[in-house]
């Protein structure tokens, strides 16, 4: 009886694959399950009926399309909790592991799907297998041990406050569940207490970020332009690595605590942090699957270049910085591949001792430090490929300032300028084309006052007397604008004692 029903279903199947591939016939019915030799439907197994998924082994294949085989081929490759033995490394598989009649009823169909799609679309590169890292605590690699401490970790966040189901799905949209609670797992050695421990410190971060949805709107969160920030902060998303991860570049030798002081606070950059994270991470991971079909980790990459850092930089905010974003990190467990320390100077070797006391172990076993510039190029080269590398770096893409330009102008604004104005630096000019225009405007917390001037030629085209009295709390002050081109301009800055400001001048087209 077994035999006959093996040929019938073969049959059926031979059959809907000339159907779907002739397209000469259509069926109605929906996506459960349906016995190939009666065609009447079985009881409902829990299985989704959305009919662009899933199709029985008797059922037309014909409404499969280029929309809908994407999902189709997505589930042929996905590892599922609800799938336990396809968590499991092929050496666990070796014993015995009993399987539902619905997985082995589900897996025969949607193979024989995947082979009529391939027959209608082979260009389609996620028409693929499972995909498995391959690497330990990772699905498809567990032993049953560890199986079986993802089950429970699972049944237990379904248990626990929604907000620790929350942290663990964060990446949802190109995250699948398997991963996500193998993630959380590893970061911990699969020690289910340890890592509700660790997220348990972590609930009032993700609490009170969650409180501003995370952030989306970062102009409007720091109350001033990112555009602005980033010059003062060197911070951007660029490429994607030879192995996939999304490449993320900080010029740590360009920062500039003054000025970031006078636009926002701590606060401020770890905004910076939960909207880097919650979207343009996700951004990047979705466009890297896009490209790399297999794959499937939720890690990136990190580049620090110390280039031109002083020791001065490198203080107690420099270190209460990293704090907080470590405590920011913890929500996010296991997603660093890998962080590699460009151009660092000697005496970062000291202050090195002191980070890694904020960093988990495994995260600190990730990261390389180079001193030496030429063979930071010869890493940074052999990690990325040229098309995806910064030209700093010696790849064919254009330049971090480049880059960073591009990333962050805002709609109308051709160009813009950023000066650090103090009793050092009084002047600063700049040129206007013809239909060029310019706003001016100062970011400043000092409390002492100053007086600013637009000037062109030898007379003074706006003057405008700036007093800000608390010093917990940055201001903006818009001093000229707008400006008409051509010419060339000064503005002049007159202090009545120790400050920063910070002069912005958006430069826009009339055009």
């Amino acid at each position: 009886m077994l035999s006959l029903q093996c040929l019938s279903c073969k049959k059926s199947a031979e059959n809907d694959v000339n159907i779907f591939q002739n397209g000469d016939k259509k069926d109605e019915r929906g996506s459960i399950y349906f016995d190939a030799r009666e065609s009447k439907p079985e009881e409902d197994v829990g299985i989704s009926r959305e009919p662009s998924v899933y199709f029985d082994a008797a059922q037309s294949m014909s409404v499969l399309n280029e929309e809908n085989a994407p999902q189709i081929a997505k589930h042929h490759r996905r590892i599922s909790i609800e799938e336990p033995s396809t968590l499991l490394s092929r050496k666990s598989l070796q014993k015995p592991f009993r399987r539902s009649n619905r997985s082995i009823r589900r897996e025969s169909t949607l193979r024989r799907m995947q082979l009529a799609a391939k027959e209608k679309f082979p260009s389609f590169a996620f028409l693929a297998p499972q995909v498995k890292v391959g690497e330990w605590g990772f699905p498809g690699e567990l032993t049953k041990d560890e199986l079986t401490i993802c089950q429970t970790f699972h049944s237990e966040l379904n248990e626990r406050d929604s907000v620790y189901k929350e942290m663990v799905r964060a990446f949802s949209t190109v995250e699948d569940e398997a991963y996500s609670l193998c993630r959380f797992l590893r970061a911990r050695k699969f020690d289910i207490d340890e890592v509700f421990k660790m997220m348990d410190d972590a609930v009032p971060f993700w609490k009170e970020a969650k409180a501003q949805n995370f952030y989306p709107d970062l102009n409007n969160a720091l109350g001033a332009p990112l555009s602005v920030v980033t010059t003062q902060f060197p911070t951007f998303k660029f490429g994607i690595a030879k192995n996939g991860c999304p490449v993320t570049y900080t010029l740590a030798g360009r920062i500039n605590a003054e000025g970031i002081n006078c636009m926002i606070d701590l606060d401020g950059l770890l905004k910076v942090q939960w909207n880097n994270i919650m979207f343009q991470f996700v951004e990047k991971i979705a466009e890297s699957q896009a490209e790399h079909p297999s794959f499937v980790r939720c890690e990136g990459m990190n580049v620090m270049d110390l280039k031109g850092l002083s020791a001065s930089q490198l203080n107690s905010n420099t270190l209460d910085v990293i704090k907080k974003q470590s405590d920011i990190a913890v929500c996010f467990p296991e997603t660093l591949n890998k962080m590699v320390i460009l151009n660092a100077p000697g005496f970062f070797s000291l202050s090195w001792r002191a980070i890694r006391k904020f960093l988990n172990p495994s995260t600190a076993q990730k990261i390389e430090v180079i001193s030496n510039e030429k063979k930071g190029i010869e890493r940074m080269k052999a990690l990325i490929a040229d098309h995806n590398l910064p030209s700093d770096y010696g790849g064919n893409a254009a330049s971090t300032a480049s880059i960073m330009e591009v990333q962050c102008q805002k709609d109308g604004v051709i160009r813009q300028f950023v000066e650090q104005m103090n009793n050092r630096k009084k002047k600063h000019e700049f040129e206007l084309k013809t239909l060029e225009s310019v706003t001016l405007s100062v970011f400043t917390r000092s409390v002492s006052s100053a007086k600013f001037s637009l000037r062109k030629d030898s007379g003074t085209l706006k003057s405008c007397e700036i007093l800000h009295s608390n010093a917990s709390t940055p201001s903006c002050t818009k001093i000229a604008g707008p400006v008409q081109g051509p010419g060339k301009l000064n503005v002049v800055a007159e202090f009545t004692g120790a400050c920063t400001f910070l002069l912005v001048g958006e430069i826009k087209t009339d055009q």
